[in-house]
């Protein structure tokens, strides 16, 4: 038998999950700055689903980060090998798993969300920078760089929609934080 208190838990981290999957999904397709060979600047498409993972916990959200990994391939299928797939896609976004260990970590201060994200944006960027390695290094070129150096490709060309995509991501949360009605 099912312990209706489990059920009901149960159906609320499903239904949680769904709905801040589809409003990141949806969230990721209002592109400020595309980069050519992939990642963009969006509409904070990565709240939702770090918020979720906040609530949630660690399970629900590596689950939910690799479903929203899969949706974001689905969206731009780009992959150069399965090692780039692996960590530009399932691992890149699965660093939303991170928001419910910092705030264990930080143990709910005021500001653990702000810290949280901008850790899992870390995490994202070391996936996305290991795959620009590979790629890289196999040739791929982007801008006038040096073509013998994939850690500046690699390191340049992440820095340059990660880090705006974290500053959009924290206008919109700080205040959602500031007023204290982030209580989660």
């Amino acid at each position: 038998t099912c312990d209706p208190c489990d059920c009901d838990r149960i159906f609320k981290t499903l239904a949680f999950a769904g709905l801040t999957i589809a409003t990141s999904f949806a969230l990721s397709f209002i592109k400020f700055s595309p980069v050519t060979y992939g990642g963009s600047v969006t509409l904070a498409s990565m709240l939702p689903i770090c918020i979720f993972a906040y609530a949630f916990g660690f399970g629900p959200a590596l689950l939910v980060g690799l479903i929203y990994g899969f949706l974001q391939f689905i969206q731009s299928p780009y992959i150069f090998s399965y090692a780039t797939f692996l960590l530009d896609f399932l691992l890149a976004f699965s660093s939303i798993a991170m928001m419910p260990i910092v705030r264990k970590i930080l143990k709910d201060k005021k500001y653990t969300p702000i810290v949280a994200i901008c850790f899992v944006f870390l995490v994202r960027f070391i996936f996305h920078f290991m795959s620009g390695l590979i790629y890289f290094d196999n040739g791929g070129i982007w801008a006038n760089l040096p073509q013998d150096n994939a850690f500046i490709y690699s390191f340049l060309y992440q820095i340059t929609y990660l880090a705006p995509d974290l500053a959009v991501n924290l206008v919109i949360l700080t205040p959602l934080v500031a007023t204290n009605k982030f209580n989660l």
